[in-house]
Parts: structure tokens; C-alpha cells; sequence
């Protein structure tokens, strides 16, 4: 697909606002004012941005879910209990995927974060590849089998039967 004319001129993504007049319109929605005018000089160039959402602001005088868990899992005894109920919990979300990384993560007693911290690499790298969004390189299959105390094999597996899965719901 070709585009013959710029989106818009490359100088007219400032994002904010003009100073002097609060009711002033963006820098972005002028220039598209003046692009549907014909105003705006054709330089070839095409422009894209990528707007991600903000994170919401968490709410004050309140924890984390992840903090809080963290605060738990410092006392020996509580970090057992959590890990039993992972397991126990597990077994019962996992039961139609048995052989699936999250199954076998559930099974060790492991949290996606914690997973993550031993491996590595971060939560939402553990979240893609339970989902079957990203493909892990075999070092990072040998470190999640390292840390699930399980054999490459197994872990590997599970990662295809995963993708499996999730290429037949689509």
C-alpha cells in the first residue's frame, strides 16, 4: 500500500497545548484543520506515532496487589501456605491444559513474577509466553526448566501445546 501525500507535515506533531489562550486547540488538531484545507505543504513524508494508554493512577493510601503478595512471601511460613494454594488452585484452573507452562508453572508453586525473577527476564515476558504470544530461544526454555525443577523437553511441549491451543481458538 502506497500513501501519495503525508498523513501530516512532519513539524506539526507537538503534542500539548499553544501557550496564551487555554481553549486554544492542540498543535495535532490544528494541523489536521489545515490538512483537510489544503493548507499543509506536502513534504513525502509519512508520519505515525504509537499512543499507548496510560497506566491508571493508583489509588493513594493503597497497596499493590503485586507489593502486597510481595509483602507476604517474606514470612517463610506464608510463602509455603501461598505456594500450596497456587498448586491447589492451579490444578483446578489448568485441569482442560495439563501440559501447559502455566500448569506446569502452578504446579511448582510459582508465581508468574517470581517464575520471571528466577529466570531473568520480567512478568509480562512470562504472561507472553503462557499466552502463546511470543516464542522463547532455547536459553530461555533451559532457565524455565531450571527454575520448574522440570526437563527442557517437558517445558517445551507444553510451550507448542499452548500455541496449539491458542491457534485453534482463533
Amino acid at each position: 500500500m502506497t500513501i501519495s501525500k503525508p498523513l501530516l507535515p512532519a513539524e506539526s506533531l507537538q503534542l500539548g497545548m499553544r501557550s496564551g489562550s487555554a481553549a486554544a486547540s492542540p498543535p495535532i488538531v490544528d494541523a489536521f484543520k489545515a490538512r483537510d484545507r489544503a493548507e499543509a505543504p506536502s513534504t513525502g513524508l509519512v508520519v505515525w506515532a504509537n499512543f499507548e494508554p496510560k497506566k491508571p493512577l493508583p489509588i493513594p493510601k493503597t497497596t499493590s496487589i503485586d507489593d502486597f503478595v510481595s509483602l507476604l512471601e517474606r514470612d517463610e511460613a506464608m510463602a509455603t501456605r501461598l505456594a500450596e494454594a497456587r498448586r491447589a488452585i492451579g490444578a483446578q484452573i489448568h485441569a482442560d491444559q495439563p501440559q501447559s507452562l502455566a500448569a506446569l508453572r502452578v504446579a511448582a508453586g510459582l508465581s508468574q513474577a517470581q517464575l520471571a525473577q528466577r529466570i531473568g527476564t520480567s512478568q509480562s515476558h512470562i504472561a507472553c509466553i503462557e499466552r502463546g504470544k511470543t516464542d522463547p530461544g532455547t536459553d530461555v526454555i533451559e532457565r524455565i526448566a531450571g527454575a520448574l525443577g522440570a526437563n527442557s523437553g517437558r517445558v517445551y511441549s507444553a510451550i507448542v501445546a499452548t500455541r496449539a491451543a491458542m491457534e485453534a481458538q482463533r
